[in-house]
């Protein structure tokens, strides 16, 4: 199993910072300027800005395979 370089040399961790570091910094401030009963909005954003980057990691992950031998038939 391969190692997983966690510097921004990686691709995967520039997209995670560059969608959840924003969302983060919008949900705080919505915390503080909403209330009390629309503050869960700011814990929904950050929740569907991490499923958005998990499916965008899935999808990259499974481009990034190699087909192993199924694309014909061998006759």
């Amino acid at each position: 199993m391969n190692r997983f370089d966690m510097s921004f040399k990686n691709k995967k961790v520039k997209v995670y910072f560059v969608v959840m570091l924003p969302l983060i910094f919008i949900a705080t401030l919505l915390t503080f300027v909403l209330p009390i009963e629309f503050q869960p909005i700011a814990s929904l954003i950050v929740i569907l800005g991490l499923v958005g980057y998990l499916i965008w990691f899935l999808v990259d992950r499974k481009k990034d395979k190699p087909q192993n031998g199924h694309g014909g038939s061998k006759k």
